[in-house]
């Protein structure tokens, strides 16, 4: 391929015009994101973030941006090179097809259905790419093709060679850290607007009718985004706020550590009486809120059940330092310490690490005389 034929993929031209222009777009803002410190091979989820990747706790808390601003990110240069190859071959075939201002309603609206799709069915997953609007176009490909604008000998050519691609896809996306449901949500609603532009094809003349049907079905798949989104669980948004809260009240809680050294023991009971334990318990209370919230994810589930085992054991710690104190004995530092111990491989366990079940759950025993 000669270096004009190569350049010839990114020039506007009659029946190549919104192809191109996409695939600039694309590229500029992955140039854009490699200078701001983004991974070539694999960008930072922060830095994903920060551009606009679609993400359901930002999404649903009134940055509906993201819907749209995703599907024109990718997460590395390959992510980049592969969605930008499929793009440059369903747009050279499908643009000039439906005319540049159907592709690019279609490009959009496909996109977005991705991006509602996946908001709906992904809870922790951070979702960018053009894959969502790309499945969209080769739906509403496959679409026309199935319809009597060809003939059958070259509709189970074409149809053969787009199940492939799609199903091949598919499969692949199945994958960890590939969103899938993005590809099935623009896929379908893809197939649903290519039916809808066989009127023009097959009966130009009558394209007051066809707009009429046309713009039905845009509105009644805009509609069903704003219905979904609007309806969409954003439970993992009052857990971090209710998390937030048991931050504050382990600060203060934990504050009693941070005593003077020289501290009397009467200013130390003092502390965990009026400071330490009543935060501990408000702590509880807020872990008990989050138990509450329904379509939380499993993994945020069994966080919340470890912090509860985590914050139980902070309050048995400070009721035996009470106890101390109170009986001016160091009988129960044994047991203080089996408990700090066991707190010491909770947070490990909390922060990702493999702690055996066993550990956790271990019961203190009070040592034989």
């Amino acid at each position: 391929m000669n270096k004009s034929n190569f350049l010839s993929f990114f020039i506007p031209r009659r029946g190549y015009f919104i192809t191109p222009i996409t695939i600039g777009i694309c590229i500029v803002i992955f140039i854009l994101m490699t200078l701001s410190g983004a991974h070539i091979i694999n960008s930072d989820t922060q830095i994903l973030l920060n551009w606009g990747a679609n993400f359901k706790p930002l999404t649903l808390d009134g940055e509906y941006w993201r819907l749209f601003t995703s599907f024109f990110l990718h997460i590395g240069i390959i992510h980049l090179l592969f969605n930008m190859y499929a793009l440059f071959y369903i747009g050279s075939i499908l643009e000039p097809l439906i005319g540049r201002k159907h592709f690019t309603i279609a490009f959009l609206l496909t996109g977005l259905l991705g991006s509602v799709v996946s908001l709906w069915w992904n809870d922790l997953v951070v979702s960018a790419g053009a894959s969502g609007a790309i499945f969209g176009l080769y739906g509403v490909y496959i679409a026309l093709i199935t319809t009597n604008l060809v003939t059958k000998q070259v509709r189970k050519k074409l149809l053969g060679s787009m199940a492939f691609f799609v199903g091949f896809n598919l499969l692949y996306g199945m994958q960890a850290g590939i969103d899938n449901a993005a590809h099935i949500g623009g896929l379908l609603s893809g197939t649903i607007l290519g039916f809808t532009f066989y009127p023009f094809l097959a009966k130009p003349y009558n394209n007051s009718r066809n707009d009429i049907i046309f713009y039905g079905v845009v509105s009644l798949l805009l509609a069903l985004s704003y219905f979904t989104v609007t309806n969409s669980d954003n439970g993992i948004k009052y857990y971090d706020q209710i998390m937030s809260k048991f931050g504050e009240y382990e600060e203060k809680a934990m504050a009693v550590y941070e005593l003077p050294e020289n501290s009397t023991d009467e200013f130390f009971l003092e502390k965990i009486e009026k400071d330490g334990l009543p935060n501990w318990f408000l702590a509880q209370e807020t872990l008990t809120a989050i138990d509450s919230l329904e379509n939380l994810p499993k993994v945020l589930k069994e966080r919340v059940d470890l912090l509860e085992i985590y914050t139980g054991l902070r309050i048995k710690i400070f009721e035996l330092i009470k106890l101390s104190i109170i009986n001016e004995t160091k009988e129960y530092n044994d047991e203080i310490a089996f408990h700090n111990k066991k707190i010491n491989l909770l947070v490990q366990k909390i922060q990702g690490n493999n702690i055996a079940d066993s550990l956790i759950n271990e019961e203190y025993k009070i040592p034989s005389n």
